[in-house]
């Protein structure tokens, strides 16, 4: 049997894997994000290893896209730690960027956007990128993502500024307490994950005119930020669990800004198989 393809996904929270024989012979799965800006090298070998210990064979090529992967230092050790495991593979390393821009268009034009924990914005035509906005994670953009909702949603409860009726729902879902905020927030690694967390309850809840309203300005400060920067109006396709239980907010704040979205997905996986095998 041929060695078979590992395609990776990795986002802030989690790392969708598809290890695949043929296009219709595919294993998948889901381990925890593998993140180079917040892991050593020694982290990232073990969150390899611990992908490793799901997969029925060794692969013999390995297509990553991640987070964190935008320059090359960090790509470059996420290769590494997966050539010490398999070190007569061929890997490539690319920017999660990229990854949803294939997943969503392939070899087609158009705008892409990921929408999950965190958020990036590109110009994508043939399966290259054209030009990269966002990506500023968390403290310095990530607009519209999960970890932005939740830093809203959070920073409200704390100002009181939460309606009743959902400051009851968030208090009786989550431990909310100012202590355990600050210390999920600034002493614990992973502030992001714990931000974006809240989002399913968002997404529970986001019918609630609070929940419209924030998501909605969220969406209008990411298309004001980083989709028109991009002086184009190709249409945008997106990727990501927010964006893909948002979408028909999404949908609204890219039609008020000029844009069509044209294409939803959860996940890049199903449209990077078909590019890689």
């Amino acid at each position: 049997m041929a060695h078979p393809t590992l395609i990776i996904d990795s986002g802030g929270s989690k790392a969708a894997w598809a290890l695949c024989f043929s296009r219709e012979e595919i294993e998948q799965g889901a381990v925890p994000g593998i993140h180079p800006l917040l892991l050593d090298d020694e982290g990232l070998l073990t969150a390899v290893e611990t992908l490793s210990h799901e997969l029925s064979h060794a692969p013999g090529a390995v297509y990553y896209y991640g987070t964190g992967c935008t320059s090359a230092e960090p790509a470059e050790r996420v290769k590494q730690a997966f050539l010490r495991l398999y070190p007569k593979a061929h890997v490539e390393v690319h920017s999660d960027m990229l990854g949803a821009a294939r997943g969503v268009w392939g070899r087609e034009a158009g705008i892409a956007l990921i929408l999950g924990t965190g958020s990036n914005v590109c110009l994508v035509e043939d399966g290259e990128i054209l030009r990269n906005t966002g990506g500023l994670g968390y403290v310095l953009g990530d607009e519209g993502s999960g970890a932005d909702f939740g830093r809203q949603l959070l920073s409200a409860h704390l100002n009181g500024l939460l309606p009743s009726d959902l400051q009851q729902k968030l208090e009786k879902a989550y431990s909310v307490d100012r202590g355990v905020i600050f210390e999920q927030v600034y002493r614990r690694p992973f502030a992001n994950r714990y931000l974006g967390s809240f989002a399913p309850f968002l997404n529970q809840n986001q019918a609630h005119p609070w929940v419209q309203e924030m998501a909605m300005e969220r969406f209008h400060q990411l298309f004001r930020n980083c989709v028109i920067p991009l002086g184009t109006t190709a249409p945008v396709g997106c990727v990501g669990s927010v964006g893909f239980y948002f979408r028909d907010m999404l949908s609204r704040s890219a039609q008020d800004h000029g844009y069509e979205l044209a294409r939803v997905m959860q996940m890049p996986m199903e449209g990077l198989i078909p590019f890689h095998v």
